[in-house]
């Protein structure tokens, strides 16, 4: 181990003696951290090599505070509570486990159906609007006033070339907002580059701009691209409009900006079960549409058929005996 400060600790006892001078209490400062540290920067080089590129970039699109928002100690309340379905993906999604699912999605491409995959292959609309809802709703709760643009399946491009929500705080301009999700770890993002994962937040973003900054900008208003990973990252505007909403708080109503971050969190776990839950039943309905009909074995089929001889024998006995009875009468 290298330290700067004392090249000459190149072994455990001289290590041992600089550091447990009593005298010198300021060189141990901070120690395990650093320790850890140095650790840290060894190993995780190495084990990024082992694995592959999906496994690396999930574990890096997950190194952010927001991703464990959803797994913090949070009030039991009906806003705040996921079904055992919901914590049931998100544990899987999270350590990238696969649940019991067709090998292949029923989409038009017809590729291989992964945890990846799920999320944003079907429900993608009702996911966004559930996350515009609750913007929304922080807002009416803040007293700032909105205008949004609810999304719908049956609209053209055009149509959906204006902002989702448009924040009028009063104090200053209109903020016209974007919302969006994205899913860093996707395949068709890391089959281009296996570090694609790291600026897919930030293409997003500059593509949203492209879009609807020059029109805000012409009206006067400023314009906030709301950018959020599948896996529970945030980007920085949207913790700036959510400080903007807390600062409307009164002395007796308000929320505070983590309580407004974690409720975002769980929004976007359930939406992504939600999309997940949708993929997973089209998939297994194309596969049991699909599915071969093997016909019956010989000693099954021969053995059904002597039962139909037997019934019809039957029958036609007691249509022949009915017949003798009328005559005989």
């Amino acid at each position: 181990m290298d330290w700067p400060e004392k090249k000459a600790l190149t072994n455990l006892s001289s290590f041992y003696l600089y550091f447990a001078d009593v005298d010198q209490t300021k060189r141990s400062d901070r120690l395990q951290a650093r320790l850890a540290a140095a650790y840290r920067s060894v190993q995780i080089p190495e084990l990024k090599k082992r694995l592959s590129p999906g496994t690396v970039a999930r574990m890096e699109s997950r190194a952010s505070r927001a991703t464990t928002l959803l797994w913090k100690a949070y009030p039991l309340t009906q806003e705040f509570a996921l079904t055992d379905e919901e914590v049931r993906f998100s544990v899987a999604y999270a350590t990238g486990q696969r649940l019991d699912m067709p090998d292949r999605c029923s989409c038009a491409r017809g590729i291989e159906l992964t945890m990846e995959h799920t999320v944003y292959c079907a429900e993608k609309l009702t996911r966004h609007n559930m996350i515009q809802d609750r913007f929304v709703a922080f807002a009416r709760f803040h007293g700032v006033h909105t205008r949004q643009n609810v999304r719908l399946p049956n609209q053209d491009a055009d149509a959906r070339l204006e902002p989702d929500v448009i924040f009028y705080p009063g104090t200053f301009g209109p903020v016209q907002t974007d919302i969006t999700v994205i899913n860093p770890c996707a395949p068709f993002r890391l089959k281009h580059h296996r570090n694609a994962h790291k600026w897919a937040t930030t293409t997003k973003k500059r593509e949203k701009e492209r879009k609807y900054l020059a029109k805000a900008q012409e009206k006067g208003d400023s314009f906030k691209p709301l950018v959020f990973e599948t896996h529970g990252k945030m980007d920085k505007e949207i913790y700036n409009l959510l400080e903007m909403l807390a600062t409307r708080t009164t002395f007796d109503r308000g929320l505070a900006v983590t309580d407004m971050k974690l409720d975002l969190a769980v929004t976007l776990a359930r939406g992504n079960a939600l999309a997940a839950r949708t993929t997973i039943a089209r998939a297994q309905r194309a596969r049991d549409s699909t599915r071969a009909v093997h016909p019956l074995p010989a000693a099954s089929s021969s053995s059904s058929t002597k039962s139909k001889s037997r019934f019809f024998n039957r029958r036609t006995k007691a249509n022949k005996q009915q017949q003798r009875q009328q005559q005989q009468q």
